[in-house]
């Protein structure tokens, strides 16, 4: 026995995973293999229906014989002739949705209704939210792990509100607080 058998049997007997992963793959590997080699014959040819047709067409039945009333004359072969020309104009967007299925206004089959607010009412709220956090009074701010504001006596962390306010930053001599979309910066006089 050759020095290269010796250690291939050692190291068989000393892992067991090993050799049976071993012995899969060259059961595998054999199957395979056999199959090829004991394969008889050559893999059958293609054939498909040479027939062209519009697109507007019905389909044909699945049969071996092409359906020669809708598309021309055949020959006895089954070629076709005398097709005529095929129509490729697009009739419609595709891109556009179809009413039927996505109906205007309408989510999920439910109604929605877009609220008309005016811009003025808009600019109005805005302005009112400003002015009264223009009338907070940040007295001082403590960056550390965890940064504070004294904002009207009251000790705020990131997170907690003031009048409706939420505070959403912290930084040196600044905060920012937020209410209703609306951020507002207020800083220390």
């Amino acid at each position: 026995m050759s020095n290269f058998q010796k250690q291939l049997l050692a190291e068989l007997k000393r892992d067991k995973k090993k050799t049976v992963i071993m012995a899969v793959l060259l059961l595998v590997a054999m199957v395979v293999i056999g199959r090829v080699v004991l394969k008889a014959g050559k893999p059958a040819t293609a054939s498909a229906d040479t027939t062209v047709r519009n697109s507007t067409d019905p389909q044909p039945a699945m049969s071996g014989e092409p359906d020669t009333a809708e598309t021309g004359e055949s020959d006895h072969d089954g070629k076709v002739r005398n097709l005529g020309p095929i129509d490729t104009t697009i009739t419609r967007d595709i891109f556009a949705t179809n009413p039927k299925y996505f109906p205007p206004g309408k989510i999920d089959g439910v109604p929605v209704e877009f609220a008309s607010v005016k811009t003025d009412d808009v600019a109005a709220e805005r302005e009112a939210i400003l002015a009264r956090a223009r009338e907070l009074t940040l007295q001082s701010t403590m960056l550390s792990a965890t940064p504070t504001a004294i904002i009207e006596g009251q000790v705020l962390r990131v997170g907690e509100t003031i009048n409706g306010y939420k505070v959403v930053e912290i930084g040196p001599r600044q905060c920012t607080l937020e209410k209703n979309g609306i951020r507002v910066s207020i800083a220390m006089k």
